[in-house]
This record gives C-alpha cells, sequence and structure tokens, in this order.
C-alpha cells in the first residue's frame, strides 16, 4: 500500500450530462437481492489495500437502528436493465448535521455519462431528509480524497488532479490543511492524511474550529469506531493531529489550490 490510497472516489467522473434514466434504491438488508451485485461492483472498483472488508458494509446495514440519530446509507443506481452500475456509502452525522461519503462508484463502462454528480447528488437528498427527520436543514456533505502532494508518480497525480477537478464541478470546496489522516482501514495498514472536501450552502463558505473539528471527531466515532471497530485511543490519537487552533475556517476553491489547474 501507498500513501496516495484513499477510499473515497476513486474512479474519475465525466463532465457528461445523465445520459440515461436511473432508478436509485437504498439496500436497507442484508437479505435484499440488490446486495451481491453491489458488492461484486465494489469489489471490482477498488483495490483491496483501500476497499473495506465487505463485512464493514454489512455491519452497517446491520447497526443502523444502533447508530441512530446517526444513519447509514447504503444506495445503489441502476440502469434500465436493472443492473447495479453505480454506488455510494455515506452517514448522516446528525450532532454535525453533516453527511460523510465514504465511497462513491460507476461502473467504468459508463462513467462520464454524469452518473457520478447525480450519485452525489442523491446522497445529498438522503442526508436532507435525515436533517429534516433531526429538525435541521442544509446538512453539509464532506468526503476524504487523496492529496496531490502524495503522488509518487506523474500518472497517479494526474488522476488525483481530475479527481480534484470533478469535485470541484460539484460543488466541493477544500478544507485547508489541519493534519487530518483517515483512520487505517486494515490491521496491517496506517492512517493515510487525505483531503477534507466539504460542499456547503453556507455563503461565505467558513467554518469555525469548533464546528470544523466536531465534524472530524462525528467521522472518527459514529463510523470508524462504532462500525469498523477502531478502539478510541487510537481515534483520540488521530484526533490529537488535527491543527486547527481557535481559529475561523475559510473553505479554498479546489481549482486554483496548489498545482490543481483548470482544464
Amino acid at each position: 500500500m501507498h500513501s496516495l490510497d484513499a477510499k473515497a472516489a476513486c474512479f474519475f467522473f465525466g463532465k457528461g450530462a445523465l445520459s440515461q434514466m436511473m432508478n436509485w434504491q437504498e439496500i436497507t438488508t442484508t437479505d435484499s437481492p440488490l446486495l451481491t451485485p453491489a458488492l461484486e461492483l465494489y469489489q471490482r472498483s477498488f483495490a483491496e489495500e483501500i476497499r473495506e472488508p465487505n463485512e464493514v458494509l454489512i455491519r452497517g446495514i446491520r447497526e443502523s437502528s444502533r447508530l441512530l440519530p446517526t444513519v447509514y446509507h447504503f444506495l445503489v443506481g441502476l440502469n434500465e436493465a436493472g443492473q447495479v452500475i453505480a454506488l455510494s456509502t455515506g452517514y448522516y452525522l446528525a450532532e454535525a448535521n453533516c453527511g460523510f461519503i465514504v465511497y462513491l462508484a460507476v461502473d467504468p463502462t459508463q462513467q462520464s455519462n454524469g452518473i457520478g454528480g447525480e450519485l452525489i447528488s442523491q446522497m445529498e437528498r438522503l442526508f436532507v431528509q435525515d436533517a429534516k427527520a433531526q429538525g435541521k436543514i442544509d446538512p453539509h456533505v464532506i468526503l476524504e480524497t487523496e492529496r496531490e502532494a502524495d503522488a509518487h508518480d506523474q500518472e497517479e497525480q494526474v488522476m488525483c488532479q481530475r479527481r480534484l477537478r470533478f469535485f470541484h464541478r460539484q460543488g466541493f470546496r477544500m478544507v485547508p490543511e489541519t493534519g487530518y489522516h483517515q483512520p487505517p482501514l486494515h490491521s496491517d495498514t496506517p492512517a493515510v492524511p487525505l483531503h477534507l472536501l466539504i460542499r456547503t450552502k453556507r455563503n461565505p463558505a467558513v467554518f469555525t474550529a469548533v464546528e470544523l473539528h466536531g465534524i472530524v471527531r462525528a467521522m472518527y466515532i459514529e463510523k470508524y469506531h462504532k462500525i469498523n471497530g477502531l478502539p478510541r485511543e487510537m481515534l483520540q490519537e488521530l484526533d490529537g493531529k488535527i491543527n486547527i487552533g481557535l481559529r475561523s475556517i475559510q473553505l479554498e476553491e479546489i481549482v486554483g489550490h496548489r498545482s490543481i489547474t483548470k482544464k
């Protein structure tokens, strides 16, 4: 494994408009007939070192009632033939009023058809419903993705930049460097420094240090502790690496950030 690997949005999604009718469904039980094809797409989409075991995704379904008010989502997109060609998993973090997108995948034969952008929008729709159920509005959406500075070669850097430009087009902005680390996905892999990207309706896109740190802590506890089973001590150590201070945080445009150029 190398440090560029991340589990969120490992595929590049193109600029095209949605070219086919999609049927979006949630997997809410482990006996759903959609679970097996969804897991097969998941297995094809991510390398083993950046892919959580299937059991972690299934545990989210089984433990969903125990997580409340945090809500787990396993969303799949079916084409007109009823085939699973897209998936996303994520959590509505009630305490932080924020949706955390963990995985995004689109069948490689269907990329650049606008499905990636629609997939994010469908996840946001679910997060909005979750927020309303809690008496809240306008939840933020956060995800983790690779840092271009950690690329091992030019090809990796180009792919990382393409993903970042895709997220820029989807309205995400970058959290300035805070020392965030994605917790280990496997017992033999380390924590990985990653970018945090946020899509928000807040204008200007400014977060207090308390707000931002609260989102990260909710990610660590609600997802990585309760579902991945990582010990609190490990997550507290990673939390201690967060360098936010007491300042307010202005989210940055992705395009124009460091080496990211608009193409």
